[in-house]
C-alpha cells in the first residue's frame, strides 16, 4: 500500500542530521514536502525523533539565494542492504517524515 502523500524530487543534497547520537552530515536521495530519504552507513531506529537542516538551492526554487530549512521529524522506515563484498559496512536508507519546519533567514 502506498503511503506517500507528496511528490518526491530526486535531489542529492547535504543534510545535517541530529538524532540517535552525534550530528552527522549525510546526503538525501530524495526530498518531498512531507519528508526526506537519506543515504547513510549506519541507521537509526524506526520511531526515533530527529532534527535536520538542509539547504534548498535558490536556483532550483527560482529564488535569488539558497533557502535553509530546519526540520523536526521522525524515522518511519529503515532499509538496509548488504555490501557486495561483505567487507564494507551495509548501506542504509532512512525515510523521515517532517513534523515541523522553519525557514532560516540568511
Amino acid at each position: 500500500m502506498e503511503s506517500r502523500t507528496s511528490q518526491r524530487f530526486p535531489l542529492e543534497l547535504p543534510i545535517q542530521l541530529r538524532g540517535g547520537g552525534a550530528a552527522k552530515t549525510l546526503t538525501t536521495r530524495d526530498v518531498s514536502a512531507g519528508g526526506v530519504y537519506i543515504r547513510a552507513k549506519a541507521g537509526l531506529k524506526v520511531g526515533s525523533k530527529v532534527k535536520f537542516n538542509l539547504t534548498l538551492p535558490g536556483k532550483l526554487l527560482g529564488a535569488p539565494r539558497d533557502v535553509r530549512v530546519v526540520c523536526d521529524g521522525r524515522v518511519v522506515r529503515v532499509d538496509a542492504s548488504k555490501s557486495k563484498n561483505g567487507k564494507a559496512p551495509p548501506r542504509v536508507g532512512v525515510a523521515c517524515v517532517i513534523d515541523s519546519y522553519k525557514f532560516l533567514r540568511s
